[in-house]
């Protein structure tokens, strides 16, 4: 059977997926295991929630209905899932010495997909989130070994105020660096007192 570039990239490649669970994590998972069966292995960032551990959660996105068709196929591929216990919102993804050495050692392929995109998401756990999150794991791939592809998934809400967003970085207000020591220092109480001077002109 012949192959496209694309399933040859990703035959025998490990993969690390944060925001798997979400709703365009599930769609990705469910394209790469379905297009590239060759693939080697995907690991699943995955925190806690709601009661849940990350292994319980993960039985509840494979009861999801886009995995049907994988489970009626090729129900053996989903065997190369693997849960990583973290949390975006933490230091170091909340990531053990033992399965960040893991990463470290094994992942080839980074989609980083986990965000939380709630409008009403307060200002400190947005910034821990959507850029403490990204910083990590952008600080985390510099440190593997055999890292050849990094994929990030932004919002577009980010450039809300503009009619037509193109396709470039923006320069902005405030320095993502000092927005993120301020999120890490101060209080919940006092990061929403401050919201609104910070946020300005933005929703």
């Amino acid at each position: 059977m012949r192959t496209t570039q694309v399933q040859r990239f990703y035959a025998g490649k490990t993969v690390l997926v944060t925001g798997g669970t979400g709703f365009l994590g599930n769609y990705l998972i469910e394209k790469l295991l379905r297009s590239c069966a060759d693939i080697k292995k995907i690991y699943l960032l995955i925190r806690a929630k709601k009661g849940k551990t990350p292994e319980e959660r993960l039985t509840g996105f494979l009861n999801n209905s886009v995995h049907k068709r994988l489970k009626q196929e090729n129900p053996r591929v989903l065997e190369k899932l693997d849960v990583v216990t973290g949390d975006l919102e933490l230091p170091k993804l909340g990531l053990g010495d033992r399965d960040w050495a893991t990463i470290v050692e094994e992942v080839n392929c980074v989609f980083h997909v986990g965000a939380t995109v709630k409008f009403t998401e307060e200002l400190r756990r947005a910034i821990l989130i959507n850029v403490g999150g990204t910083d990590s794991v952008v600080e985390l791939a510099k440190t593997m070994k055999h890292l050849q592809s990094f994929v990030h998934v932004s919002t577009a809400f980010s450039q809300c105020l503009r009619e037509v967003t193109e396709e470039t970085f923006y320069p902005t207000d405030e320095d993502g660096e000092r927005l993120l020591e301020m999120a890490r220092s101060l209080d919940r109480e006092t990061m929403n007192d401050l919201s609104e001077a910070i946020l300005d002109k933005w929703p």
